[in-house]
């Protein structure tokens, strides 16, 4: 994006910051991560996708809870990840991202979280949500058959 010239100089040559641009390889990149950061604060987001990608190969995220972020990393007592709280102030909500970073870096959180996000992105495989629609439309189909019986 428009701010990719300015994190690279911020980042300088720090060795454990890589910008990759784009790949269309996201579940590869996922897999050499720890977490997926996604601290959205756009008041439009709903359902990412690169938090389902993340959760599909088992990757815990830090997130903003905006939108339907928290359903999506708290479901069924699996937990696959933190939430922040939707902050206005920039230095507020920085503040909150490197409270949640700091608490990532504990291992064991962190493995307990990388768990719940490989039990949660169960449900976002493409041949169960397939098997979800089929199903949906195969009992519509047979509630017609049944009406006009």
């Amino acid at each position: 994006g428009p701010l990719t010239t300015t994190a690279r100089e911020i980042a300088g040559m720090d060795p454990d910051i890589h910008f990759l641009g784009f790949d269309s390889a996201v579940h590869g990149i996922y897999r050499l991560s720890d977490v997926a950061l996604v601290p959205t604060r756009f008041r439009g987001e709903s359902y990412p996708l690169c938090l389902i990608q993340a959760m599909q190969v088992g990757i815990p995220a830090i997130a903003t809870d905006t939108g339907e972020i928290s359903k999506m990393i708290l479901q069924d007592g699996q937990e696959a990840g933190l939430t922040l709280p939707h902050i206005e102030d920039d230095h507020a909500f920085v503040e909150t991202l490197i409270e949640a970073m700091d608490q990532m870096l504990d291992r064991n959180l962190r493995a307990r979280l990388a768990k719940g996000a490989a039990a949660i992105g169960e449900g976002y495989k493409m041949d169960r949500l397939a098997g979800d629609y089929l199903a949906i439309y195969r009992d519509i189909l047979d509630r017609r058959i049944k009406s006009r019986g």
